[in-house]
């Protein structure tokens, strides 16, 4: 009784911190750090079912300030989770005894589904009893999650951490092959590209040094922000850390509605990275050395460390949708010069709703 009351209590701390504020900071800090180093090829990742990751353990420490202070807010149950495939679930070494109350803790739609023992001294079949999971989870959307590789025979505890995203835009966009221009030093590409005449929120952002446009899908709940630096010949290495400390949440809310001639180049972009590797710079460090989880695990032996996050990320963006042509827009809008918005240069983007950031990134040039 005592260790379910323990656990209503944290709960209740943990929907406190979810309720008042909603800042979503370690979201682009998530990413810039990310970018380290990774600014010549595409990158994503999703800071929200990183959170989910976090909240895994989060739920399982008796104390952990460091996860209490890079936790974004969260409100309970306004995940998307109908438009975005999420796959977050805490895997054990198949001698370790969880506690129930832990179990049931974690299943809910906030933090993903009850921890799976499985052996990790194979690791082939746990690499593949893992992609089983992930494929179920993703309708196939995500094939292979991981190879047998990251997983080494002594890990005892790892999370698997996966988000898939192909959504509908809210108006139809055509598409032609247009230039876009690298910053590694190699030629132009050809690529194609979606274009449209719409009014869409848009800002220009001198802090950013940035154009910032806001596209919605059809579901009218999530949007794409694309922020593209004024000067083709800004580095990503840049703008990325302009970024680092900014909500790109309340950052979209002072955009304004206008007629804008957008040029985005179509792309797919996926990602797998270890997210020790990121969160540690972050100060994220105690549940991958020694963390304090006396909430998580029933045994005397309760040293064990998270082992690895294994992160897995997808976008794609293409024309999609029913919606406005870009003829009869132009018709409407008639003696309006429109706002010229050519992502035709390296930028970042993000998809959000009104409260998270689902998915951040950038495109060095379009696959």
């Amino acid at each position: 009784m005592n260790v379910l009351l323990h656990f209503a209590a944290l709960l209740g701390v943990f929907l406190l911190l979810a309720v008042p504020i909603y800042s979503n900071h370690f979201a682009s800090q998530l990413y810039s750090q990310a970018s380290h180093g990774n600014h010549h090829r595409n990158l994503v990742l999703s800071p929200a079912t990183t959170n989910m990751a976090l909240g895994l353990v989060f739920f399982g420490t008796r104390d952990c300030p460091e996860l209490t202070q890079v936790l974004d807010t969260m409100r309970h149950g306004d995940l998307a989770t109908a438009a975005i495939k999420m796959v977050n679930r805490l895997y054990v070494d198949r001698n370790i005894q969880l506690m129930p109350a832990y179990q049931e803790a974690i299943s809910d739609d906030r933090m993903g589904q009850p921890a799976k023992k499985v052996d990790f001294s194979d690791t082939q079949v746990a690499s593949e009893e893992i992609n089983s999971f992930v494929r179920i989870l993703t309708d196939n959307k995500i094939q292979r999650f991981i190879h047998p590789g990251p997983l080494d025979k002594d890990i005892k505890m790892a999370i698997a951490n996966a988000a898939y995203f192909h959504g509908e835009w809210a108006g139809i966009k055509s598409s032609k092959r247009l230039p876009f221009y690298p910053l590694n030093g190699t030629e132009q590409l050809l690529v194609d590209t979606l274009e449209t005449y719409d009014a869409l929120r848009y800002g220009s952002i001198d802090y950013l040094d940035a154009h910032v446009v806001e596209l919605p899908y059809r579901s009218e709940q999530l949007s794409m922000i694309i922020i593209l630096p004024r000067d083709p010949g800004q580095s990503l290495s840049k703008l990325s850390s302009l970024i680092r400390d900014v909500d790109l949440v309340p950052l979209t809310e002072n955009l304004t509605k206008e007629f804008v001639h957008l040029q985005l180049p179509k792309f797919q972009v996926e990602t797998r990275l270890p997210l020790e590797k990121i969160l540690r710079p972050l100060g994220v460090k105690t549940m991958f050395h020694a963390p304090i989880l006396h909430k998580m695990i029933a045994s005397r032996d309760r040293n064990h460390k998270i082992g690895t996050i294994l992160h897995y990320s997808s976008i794609e963006v293409s024309e999609s949708g029913r919606g406005y042509s870009p003829l009869m827009m132009m018709s409407q809008q008639m003696g309006r010069t429109p706002i010229q918005f050519f992502a035709n240069h390296p930028f970042i983007f993000a998809i959000k709703d009104t409260n998270h950031i689902y998915f951040m990134g950038h495109v060095a040039a379009p696959p």
